[in-house]
């Protein structure tokens, strides 16, 4: 039987700590070994997950790539991978509470997987985390992304900023919002990590309200990396505050949805 206060974690607000300045969700992190692209060990992912609570993450939404022909995880195989997670944090005392989840590429057919119940969602939601390839906008993607929605899925969609169509058309945003899209940007945008118009791209998400949720999409147990900026997402954070029209409540409000998503309200 798992604790009741570990399974509380899962969808409670955290006590604020003073040793924090920020407190949040990562909702978007490879931190699975050999799952993906991701860490490739149980020691990189303990580094992971200490970098990540150093930089104030109370949770994270373990969401290794699922991608046909490349990344075939199942909900069974996500699962149990999380269980061993939860439990070398618990070993290693590091307190990082961890549920279930997955980044699908949305390809043709996934509305179909998703009601055979082949893809794990966020925290069992109902709600996907997908990507698209980072350059255009496929042809189907619309009438996927309706499918999905007649199928029961909420979709949230990763990363938005990299994908170079819509950083160009921003009209296509407002489309998928008022599609019901939600979005999650990922720090390393708003460092530049992704070039410019991906900097850009996120920085206009957060100033017209447009960003739902947030994520490292941190892939090394190292603070930095070559495609990424690693799971302390600290100077990140400082810039969403910043940007954001709500400042200092826009985490307090970020994390209120987080908190509907896992408990089946949002």
């Amino acid at each position: 039987m798992v604790p009741l206060r570990t399974a509380r974690m899962e969808t409670e607000a955290p006590e604020k700590s003073p040793g924090h300045l920020f407190r949040y969700t990562d909702l978007h992190c490879h931190i699975l070994p050999g799952m993906d692209d991701g860490v490739s060990s149980w020691d990189e992912a303990i580094a992971m997950a200490r970098n990540a609570v150093k930089s104030g993450a109370f949770r994270v939404i373990a969401t290794p790539h699922v991608m046909r022909g490349v990344y075939a995880s199942t909900p069974d195989d996500i699962k149990a991978k999380v269980a061993k997670l939860k439990a070398r944090l618990r070993e290693s005392g590091i307190p990082l509470a961890v549920a279930p989840g997955a980044e699908v590429y949305l390809a043709s057919g996934t509305a179909r997987e998703y009601r055979a119940g082949r893809l794990q969602t966020i925290g069992d939601s109902g709600y996907l985390l997908v990507e698209l390839p980072p350059l255009h906008l496929p042809a189907y993607v619309r009438s996927e992304l309706r499918d999905l929605r007649a199928a029961g899925a909420g979709v949230i969609l990763a990363h938005p900023e990299r994908n170079r169509e819509i950083c160009r058309n921003r009209d296509i945003i407002l489309e998928l919002r008022d599609s019901g899209v939600l979005f999650q940007i990922n720090a390393g945008s708003l460092m530049g990590v992704f070039g410019r118009q991906a900097r850009d791209c996120a920085e206009f998400l957060l100033k017209e309200g447009l960003t739902h949720f947030i994520g490292s999409d941190a892939h090394s147990g190292q603070p930095a990396a070559v495609s990424d900026i690693g799971a302390d997402i600290s100077a990140a954070l400082r810039q969403i505050v910043r940007l954001s029209p709500s400042g200092t409540g826009f985490l307090d409000q970020v994390e209120a949805r987080v908190l509907r998503l896992l408990s089946g309200k949002l």
